[in-house]
């Protein structure tokens, strides 16, 4: 506080450092005034949130087939099919693999 009062004197007749000064002094001032605001109405202890207790579990999952596709097909309204007569399962422990030119129908068929 009193080190920007100084400042402000000691500034003399410079417009510009003066006026640098001034601003301070007020920053200052806002500072002082925030900080009274606040032990005046104190800070309110945040609650406790809300705590989450839970436990998962492995049921198992007796399926052996777990896709299974039978004559399925695709196609946009008013083009040609992109795939029909699509035969496809997948069973537990099987890895797959769509592979196909760009325009295939690769992506539409996941979708």
């Amino acid at each position: 506080s009193e080190w920007f009062q100084q400042s402000h004197k000691a500034a003399g007749q410079n417009d510009f450092y003066r006026s640098k000064a001034k601003k301070n002094v007020s920053r200052m001032h806002a500072k002082e005034s925030a900080l009274d605001k606040l032990e005046q109405e104190g800070v309110q202890k945040p609650r406790e949130s809300a705590r989450l207790s839970m436990r998962l579990e492995d049921a198992g999952f007796a399926a052996t087939t777990l896709l299974r596709l039978e004559n399925a097909g695709f196609a946009y309204e008013g083009t040609p099919e992109i795939f029909r007569n699509l035969q496809l399962s997948v069973n537990r422990g099987d890895r797959i693999a769509i592979l196909g030119p760009n325009g295939a129908g690769k992506s539409t068929l996941l979708k």
